[in-house]
């Protein structure tokens, strides 16, 4: 059994796979505690995993705290993973590749792994992230801004008065409180970088991709085609292990 993690910001995700395809059972928990991950184990049969591969970009502690609780359901080594000069085909554009978020990464893998052509991916999470990849998989640069949460969440805490409201994105369009206002507002200031970034740089790219957890909320009011993959970061994290895979036994057989 294959464990891939995706530890965000705010959450972490995860999936279950019984083989090397990247299928798997799908889930999230939103402390170390792993409730939802042991409930999956245990309703396919199983209580612990052969391999972890991980994402983290939450920082060191939240990995150290991570790790304590991965080794109770993993005996083996966990693998977390950090960005690469060269693997899978992708050429990241940083000279400085500790700076490179490795989930940023992970979806350029994933896309040039799955896609044909140029790729465009916009991330929809804490951050909001565009990064566009050539045909080569040679990754031209990106953008990062303020996601929704924290456009709101900013303009909330610095304007008197305005009292938070339950997170949900909202394109309704003009709003009739002070509270509706602010989330229609940081909802449109989203929807607009996402469409300027489409106007500016879509056209380089064959394919539009848009993951992270606001992803699917959002697509249906982008004024472009899209395509929505949710959880593309543990998709570039199967891709990861695969090219390491791939890599050790090309090692061993002296290639």
């Amino acid at each position: 059994m294959i464990l891939y993690l995706d530890q965000g910001n705010t959450a972490l995700k995860w999936r279950l796979c019984s083989s090397a395809a990247c299928a798997g059972v799908e889930g999230r928990d939103d402390d170390d505690a792993l409730m939802n991950l042991h409930r999956a184990l245990s309703n396919i049969g199983h209580r612990s995993v052969d391999e972890v591969w991980l994402a983290n970009v939450a920082g060191v502690e939240k990995l150290d705290q991570l790790t304590v609780a991965l080794q109770k359901i993993c005996k083996n080594t966990i693998r977390p993973l950090s960005v690469e000069r060269h693997l899978a085909g992708v050429t990241p554009a940083y000279k400085d590749l500790s700076s490179l978020g490795v989930d940023r990464w992970l979806t350029m893998l994933a896309a040039h792994q799955d896609y044909v052509g140029a790729s465009l991916i916009i991330s929809l999470g804490t951050a909001l992230t565009v990064d566009l990849l050539d045909a080569s998989g040679r990754h031209l640069g990106g953008l990062i801004a303020p996601g929704w949460q924290i456009v709101k969440s900013t303009l909330q805490h610095r304007v008197a008065d305005i009292v938070a409201q339950p997170s949900v994105l909202n394109f309704a369009g003009l709003g009739a409180s002070t509270e509706d206002c602010v989330q229609n507002g940081a909802s449109f200031m989203v929807l607009s970088f996402i469409e300027r970034a489409i106007e500016q740089f879509g056209g380089i790219a064959s394919t539009t991709i848009l993951c992270g957890g606001d992803a699917v909320q959002v697509a249906g009011f982008v004024n472009a085609d899209v395509v929505v993959r949710e959880t593309l970061v543990l998709d570039g994290i199967c891709v990861a292990r695969r090219a390491y895979l791939e890599a050790a036994d090309k090692n061993k057989k002296g290639f």
